[in-house]
């Protein structure tokens, strides 16, 4: 089973490939900027999930090294 930060983050990929979709059609300026904003925050999240990501690996690496003080 996925953790549930990875099943967000495809989540999201997928989203931002649908977005990426739906501005290749026609669409009004307010459906286009809506889209945008759409991706802007789905880019974003995904940013800010893996910087936790990134955080947890390290604060579990650093409490597996030995401490050196």
């Amino acid at each position: 089973m996925l953790p549930l930060r990875d099943a967000r983050i495809i989540a999201l990929r997928n989203n931002i490939q649908r977005y990426c979709r739906l501005l290749a059609t026609h669409l009004t300026d307010v459906e286009r900027a809506f889209i945008h904003r759409r991706l802007a925050e789905d880019r974003l999240a995904i940013e800010a999930l893996e910087r936790e990501a990134v955080a947890e690996e390290r604060a579990v690496a650093a409490q597996a090294s030995p401490g050196t003080g």
